[in-house]
């Protein structure tokens, strides 16, 4: 599948999915925005570069 050749080596796209789940969901923003005082543009770069370092071949 040509989605799966652009995933991190030894990632599969159902744990592709499941990371992507996890950390885009309400509860990530709410801890870290809300309870923790990150900005959003904080927590939008660090979203990025994160998704990015865990689910992509570099």
């Amino acid at each position: 599948m040509m989605k799966e050749k652009i995933l991190a080596k030894g990632l599969t796209l159902q744990k592709a999915r499941d990371i992507l789940w996890t950390l885009t969901g309400r509860d990530m923003y709410r801890m870290l925005v809300i309870e923790r005082g990150w900005t959003s543009d904080e927590y939008e770069k660090w979203l990025a570069q994160i998704l990015v370092k865990s689910l992509l071949d570099n």
